[in-house]
Protein backbone atom coordinates (compact mmCIF):
# COMPACT_ATOMS: atom_id res chain seq x y z
CA UNK A 1 0.00 0.00 0.00
CA UNK A 2 2.77 2.37 0.83
CA UNK A 3 3.72 1.83 -2.98
CA UNK A 4 1.01 2.83 -4.35
CA UNK A 5 0.55 5.73 -1.91
CA UNK A 6 4.11 6.73 -2.76
CA UNK A 7 3.20 6.21 -6.85
CA UNK A 8 -0.27 8.18 -6.59
CA UNK A 9 1.59 11.35 -4.73
CA UNK A 10 4.07 11.93 -7.30
CA UNK A 11 1.63 12.42 -10.22
CA UNK A 12 -1.15 14.41 -8.47
CA UNK A 13 -0.47 17.35 -9.87
CA UNK A 14 -0.45 16.22 -13.24
CA UNK A 15 -3.54 14.49 -12.84
CA UNK A 16 -4.93 17.77 -11.37
CA UNK A 17 -3.96 20.15 -14.67
CA UNK A 18 -5.58 17.64 -17.21
CA UNK A 19 -7.92 20.28 -19.11
CA UNK A 20 -9.76 18.06 -21.65
CA UNK A 21 -11.81 14.67 -20.88
CA UNK A 22 -11.73 12.21 -23.33
CA UNK A 23 -13.80 9.38 -24.06
CA UNK A 24 -12.43 6.25 -22.63
CA UNK A 25 -13.29 3.10 -23.61
CA UNK A 26 -12.52 1.16 -20.79
CA UNK A 27 -12.47 -2.10 -22.72
CA UNK A 28 -9.60 -1.24 -25.47
CA UNK A 29 -8.27 -4.36 -27.18
CA UNK A 30 -8.26 -5.47 -31.02
CA UNK A 31 -11.45 -7.68 -30.07
CA UNK A 32 -13.34 -4.70 -29.87
CA UNK A 33 -12.20 -3.28 -33.47
CA UNK A 34 -12.94 -2.94 -36.95
CA UNK A 35 -10.58 -2.04 -39.18
CA UNK A 36 -10.34 -1.40 -42.84
CA UNK A 37 -7.69 -0.30 -45.50
CA UNK A 38 -8.25 2.97 -46.60
CA UNK A 39 -6.75 5.82 -48.70
CA UNK A 40 -3.83 6.34 -46.44
CA UNK A 41 -3.49 2.65 -45.19
CA UNK A 42 -5.16 0.59 -42.58
CA UNK A 43 -8.02 2.61 -40.19
CA UNK A 44 -10.35 2.19 -37.34
CA UNK A 45 -13.55 1.55 -38.64
CA UNK A 46 -15.45 0.04 -36.08
CA UNK A 47 -15.61 0.02 -32.30
CA UNK A 48 -17.71 -1.60 -30.07
CA UNK A 49 -18.31 -2.41 -26.73
CA UNK A 50 -18.71 0.63 -24.56
CA UNK A 51 -19.69 -0.95 -21.41
CA UNK A 52 -17.29 0.16 -19.29
CA UNK A 53 -17.05 3.86 -21.07
CA UNK A 54 -16.50 7.03 -19.58
CA UNK A 55 -14.63 10.17 -19.91
CA UNK A 56 -11.38 11.27 -18.58
CA UNK A 57 -8.06 10.37 -19.46
CA UNK A 58 -7.51 8.90 -22.83
CA UNK A 59 -4.24 7.09 -21.64
CA UNK A 60 -6.42 4.69 -19.52
CA UNK A 61 -6.74 2.56 -22.37
CA UNK A 62 -3.70 1.85 -23.44
CA UNK A 63 -1.95 -0.39 -20.66
CA UNK A 64 -4.10 -3.28 -21.23
CA UNK A 65 -2.61 -3.44 -25.11
CA UNK A 66 0.95 -2.56 -23.89
CA UNK A 67 1.01 -4.83 -21.02
CA UNK A 68 -0.20 -7.85 -23.01
CA UNK A 69 2.70 -7.46 -26.00
CA UNK A 70 5.37 -6.59 -23.09
CA UNK A 71 3.78 -10.30 -21.60
CA UNK A 72 4.57 -11.36 -25.32
CA UNK A 73 8.11 -10.36 -25.67
CA UNK A 74 6.87 -7.46 -27.93
CA UNK A 75 8.69 -4.88 -26.84
CA UNK A 76 8.63 -2.93 -30.18
CA UNK A 77 5.20 -3.39 -30.72
CA UNK A 78 4.42 -1.58 -27.27
CA UNK A 79 6.50 1.33 -27.96
CA UNK A 80 5.44 1.85 -31.57
CA UNK A 81 1.57 1.71 -30.02
CA UNK A 82 2.69 4.58 -27.18
CA UNK A 83 4.58 6.55 -29.87
CA UNK A 84 1.71 6.57 -32.27
CA UNK A 85 -0.93 7.54 -29.63
CA UNK A 86 1.51 10.25 -27.77
CA UNK A 87 2.15 12.04 -31.63
CA UNK A 88 -1.96 12.17 -32.02
CA UNK A 89 -3.11 13.46 -28.20
CA UNK A 90 -3.07 16.98 -27.51
CA UNK A 91 -2.70 16.31 -23.64
CA UNK A 92 1.07 15.56 -23.87
CA UNK A 93 1.66 16.79 -20.44
CA UNK A 94 2.63 14.67 -17.38
CA UNK A 95 2.51 11.57 -20.08
CA UNK A 96 4.79 9.57 -18.29
CA UNK A 97 3.58 10.43 -15.18
CA UNK A 98 -0.35 9.74 -15.78
CA UNK A 99 0.96 6.15 -17.80
CA UNK A 100 2.68 4.99 -15.26
CA UNK A 101 -0.57 5.57 -13.04
CA UNK A 102 -2.91 3.98 -15.90
CA UNK A 103 -0.99 1.02 -15.86
CA UNK A 104 -0.82 0.74 -12.33
CA UNK A 105 -4.76 0.64 -12.18
CA UNK A 106 -4.64 -2.07 -14.95
CA UNK A 107 -2.66 -3.93 -12.90
CA UNK A 108 -4.62 -3.88 -9.87
CA UNK A 109 -7.51 -5.07 -11.62
CA UNK A 110 -5.76 -7.98 -13.78
CA UNK A 111 -4.14 -8.69 -10.36
CA UNK A 112 -7.23 -9.29 -8.23
CA UNK A 113 -9.12 -10.80 -11.45
CA UNK A 114 -6.56 -13.11 -11.53
CA UNK A 115 -6.37 -14.13 -7.78
CA UNK A 116 -10.45 -14.45 -7.50
CA UNK A 117 -10.36 -16.86 -10.44
CA UNK A 118 -7.53 -19.01 -9.41
CA UNK A 119 -5.95 -17.87 -12.94
CA UNK A 120 -2.16 -17.07 -11.42
CA UNK A 121 0.07 -17.20 -14.19
CA UNK A 122 2.68 -15.56 -12.08
CA UNK A 123 4.98 -17.33 -9.05
CA UNK A 124 2.49 -17.24 -6.32
CA UNK A 125 5.19 -16.06 -3.24
CA UNK A 126 5.43 -12.39 -5.05
CA UNK A 127 3.86 -9.26 -3.24
CA UNK A 128 1.82 -7.29 -5.95
CA UNK A 129 4.15 -4.09 -5.76
CA UNK A 130 6.90 -6.87 -6.86
CA UNK A 131 4.68 -8.01 -9.78
CA UNK A 132 3.32 -4.91 -10.69
CA UNK A 133 6.66 -2.69 -10.47
CA UNK A 134 7.94 -4.71 -13.57
CA UNK A 135 4.84 -2.82 -15.55
CA UNK A 136 4.73 0.71 -14.16
CA UNK A 137 9.12 0.82 -14.45
CA UNK A 138 8.20 -0.33 -17.84
CA UNK A 139 5.31 1.75 -19.10
CA UNK A 140 8.00 4.67 -17.65
CA UNK A 141 10.92 3.66 -19.79
CA UNK A 142 8.60 2.88 -23.06
CA UNK A 143 6.62 6.70 -22.73
CA UNK A 144 10.09 8.46 -21.58
CA UNK A 145 11.78 8.55 -24.74
CA UNK A 146 8.30 10.01 -26.72
CA UNK A 147 10.21 13.58 -26.67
Amino acid sequence: MEWVQQLLAASEQVFQSLSSPTFVMGDFKADNLLVKQGGDGWEISGIFDFTTGYFGDGIADLPRIVAMYLDEGKEELAKLFIRSYFHCTEEKDGFVERFRIHMLHQRILDWGCAKATHDVTWDQELSFSCWAEKYTESATYLASSLH
